[in-house]
Protein backbone atom coordinates (compact mmCIF):
# COMPACT_ATOMS: atom_id res chain seq x y z
CA UNK A 1 0.00 0.00 0.00
CA UNK A 2 3.00 2.32 0.70
CA UNK A 3 4.56 1.24 -2.90
CA UNK A 4 0.60 2.79 -4.08
CA UNK A 5 0.69 5.80 -1.97
CA UNK A 6 4.24 6.62 -3.53
CA UNK A 7 3.18 5.64 -7.10
CA UNK A 8 0.32 8.51 -6.76
CA UNK A 9 2.65 10.79 -5.27
CA UNK A 10 5.08 10.66 -7.56
CA UNK A 11 2.43 11.09 -10.94
CA UNK A 12 2.03 14.54 -9.09
CA UNK A 13 5.40 15.50 -8.05
CA UNK A 14 8.25 14.14 -9.98
CA UNK A 15 11.62 14.87 -7.87
CA UNK A 16 10.12 12.63 -4.77
CA UNK A 17 12.09 9.38 -3.89
CA UNK A 18 11.52 6.62 -1.49
CA UNK A 19 13.83 4.50 0.66
CA UNK A 20 12.46 1.42 1.41
CA UNK A 21 13.82 -0.53 4.05
CA UNK A 22 12.41 -3.92 5.28
CA UNK A 23 12.53 -7.34 4.46
CA UNK A 24 10.04 -10.29 4.17
CA UNK A 25 7.17 -12.18 2.21
CA UNK A 26 6.16 -9.01 0.48
CA UNK A 27 9.68 -8.27 -1.32
CA UNK A 28 8.88 -10.17 -4.51
CA UNK A 29 5.75 -8.37 -4.82
CA UNK A 30 7.32 -4.88 -3.68
CA UNK A 31 9.58 -5.55 -6.17
CA UNK A 32 6.88 -6.46 -8.80
CA UNK A 33 5.11 -3.54 -8.57
CA UNK A 34 8.42 -0.96 -8.67
CA UNK A 35 8.90 -2.23 -11.99
CA UNK A 36 5.43 -2.46 -13.50
CA UNK A 37 4.88 0.65 -12.58
CA UNK A 38 8.16 2.05 -13.52
CA UNK A 39 9.42 3.33 -10.43
CA UNK A 40 12.74 1.97 -10.60
CA UNK A 41 14.45 5.95 -11.03
CA UNK A 42 12.27 6.50 -7.43
CA UNK A 43 12.51 3.77 -5.13
CA UNK A 44 15.40 1.95 -3.07
CA UNK A 45 14.41 -1.11 -1.85
CA UNK A 46 17.23 -1.58 1.20
CA UNK A 47 15.68 -4.70 2.13
CA UNK A 48 16.59 -5.68 6.46
CA UNK A 49 19.19 -3.15 7.30
CA UNK A 50 20.93 -2.64 10.58
CA UNK A 51 19.85 -0.22 13.19
CA UNK A 52 23.17 2.27 12.56
CA UNK A 53 22.09 1.82 8.76
CA UNK A 54 18.39 3.06 9.65
CA UNK A 55 19.36 6.10 11.64
CA UNK A 56 21.39 7.11 8.79
CA UNK A 57 19.32 7.09 6.35
CA UNK A 58 16.57 9.12 8.61
CA UNK A 59 19.19 11.84 8.72
CA UNK A 60 18.94 12.37 4.98
CA UNK A 61 15.55 11.81 4.89
CA UNK A 62 12.37 14.53 4.76
CA UNK A 63 9.31 12.27 5.26
CA UNK A 64 8.51 9.31 7.07
CA UNK A 65 6.06 7.69 5.77
CA UNK A 66 4.45 4.29 7.04
CA UNK A 67 1.60 2.24 5.66
CA UNK A 68 0.26 -0.24 8.49
CA UNK A 69 -2.57 -2.32 8.28
CA UNK A 70 -4.21 -5.37 10.46
CA UNK A 71 -3.48 -8.30 8.36
CA UNK A 72 -6.96 -9.10 7.07
CA UNK A 73 -6.39 -12.89 7.49
CA UNK A 74 -4.96 -13.18 11.45
CA UNK A 75 -6.17 -9.87 12.53
CA UNK A 76 -2.58 -9.45 13.74
CA UNK A 77 -1.50 -5.43 14.01
CA UNK A 78 1.71 -4.40 14.62
CA UNK A 79 1.17 -1.89 18.06
CA UNK A 80 3.54 1.11 17.94
CA UNK A 81 6.12 0.65 15.53
CA UNK A 82 9.32 1.90 17.65
CA UNK A 83 10.44 3.29 13.86
CA UNK A 84 7.92 5.81 13.95
CA UNK A 85 9.23 6.83 17.19
CA UNK A 86 12.52 6.85 15.84
CA UNK A 87 12.02 8.98 12.99
CA UNK A 88 10.04 11.66 15.38
CA UNK A 89 13.22 11.53 17.84
CA UNK A 90 14.79 12.78 14.51
CA UNK A 91 12.64 15.41 14.00
CA UNK A 92 10.49 14.57 10.71
CA UNK A 93 7.26 14.56 10.36
CA UNK A 94 5.43 11.42 9.89
CA UNK A 95 2.42 10.14 7.53
CA UNK A 96 1.14 6.65 8.90
CA UNK A 97 -2.47 5.28 9.16
CA UNK A 98 -5.05 5.13 12.08
CA UNK A 99 -3.55 1.58 13.22
CA UNK A 100 -3.21 0.14 16.75
CA UNK A 101 -1.02 2.22 18.97
CA UNK A 102 0.61 4.45 15.70
CA UNK A 103 -2.17 7.66 17.16
CA UNK A 104 -0.65 7.67 20.84
CA UNK A 105 2.51 8.80 19.34
CA UNK A 106 1.50 10.73 15.48
CA UNK A 107 -1.20 13.88 16.43
CA UNK A 108 -3.24 13.78 13.09
CA UNK A 109 -2.22 17.77 11.71
CA UNK A 110 0.10 18.54 14.87
CA UNK A 111 3.22 15.50 14.17
CA UNK A 112 1.85 14.57 10.94
CA UNK A 113 -0.72 12.92 9.48
CA UNK A 114 -3.00 9.51 9.67
CA UNK A 115 -5.15 8.36 7.14
CA UNK A 116 -6.88 5.22 7.56
CA UNK A 117 -5.97 1.69 6.80
CA UNK A 118 -5.63 1.29 3.10
CA UNK A 119 -6.21 4.43 1.70
CA UNK A 120 -3.86 4.92 -0.37
CA UNK A 121 -5.25 8.40 -2.30
CA UNK A 122 -5.15 9.76 1.62
CA UNK A 123 -1.66 8.86 1.76
CA UNK A 124 -0.67 10.31 -1.58
CA UNK A 125 -2.20 13.63 -0.97
CA UNK A 126 -0.75 13.98 2.69
CA UNK A 127 3.02 13.28 0.81
CA UNK A 128 2.47 15.45 -1.63
CA UNK A 129 1.42 18.30 0.97
CA UNK A 130 4.26 18.05 2.66
CA UNK A 131 6.63 17.35 0.05
CA UNK A 132 5.29 20.54 -0.94
CA UNK A 133 5.81 22.46 1.79
CA UNK A 134 8.76 22.61 3.97
CA UNK A 135 8.09 25.16 7.15
CA UNK A 136 5.08 22.59 7.89
CA UNK A 137 7.48 19.71 7.36
CA UNK A 138 9.71 21.53 10.22
CA UNK A 139 6.67 22.14 12.25
CA UNK A 140 5.45 19.05 12.44
CA UNK A 141 8.85 17.18 13.11
CA UNK A 142 9.62 19.68 15.21
CA UNK A 143 6.18 19.01 17.13
CA UNK A 144 7.21 15.65 17.05
CA UNK A 145 10.88 15.38 18.28
CA UNK A 146 9.19 16.94 21.89
CA UNK A 147 6.46 14.26 21.92
CA UNK A 148 9.01 12.07 22.02
CA UNK A 149 11.17 13.23 24.50
CA UNK A 150 8.26 14.41 26.52
CA UNK A 151 5.66 10.99 26.29
CA UNK A 152 8.14 8.51 25.23
CA UNK A 153 11.76 8.85 26.48
CA UNK A 154 13.37 6.33 28.46
CA UNK A 155 13.57 8.05 31.87
CA UNK A 156 9.41 8.27 31.71
CA UNK A 157 8.96 4.69 30.49
CA UNK A 158 11.54 3.83 33.31
CA UNK A 159 9.57 5.86 35.32
CA UNK A 160 5.85 4.51 34.80
CA UNK A 161 7.28 0.71 34.87
CA UNK A 162 8.97 1.04 38.39
CA UNK A 163 5.27 2.91 39.33
CA UNK A 164 3.14 -0.17 37.73
CA UNK A 165 6.05 -2.51 39.37
CA UNK A 166 5.12 -0.99 42.97
CA UNK A 167 9.32 0.02 42.66
CA UNK A 168 8.58 4.02 42.92
CA UNK A 169 11.84 5.26 43.56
Amino acid sequence: MLLDAFRRAVQDIPNLYLDHIGEGPLTASAEHFIQVFDLDPYVTLHGGRPHDYVLDLMKGADIFVQHSVTDPVTGDEEGLPVAILEAMAHGLPVISTHHAGIPEAVIDGVTGYLVPEGDTKAMAARLCELARNPVLRRKMGEAGWRRVKEQFSWERERSKLLSVMGLDP
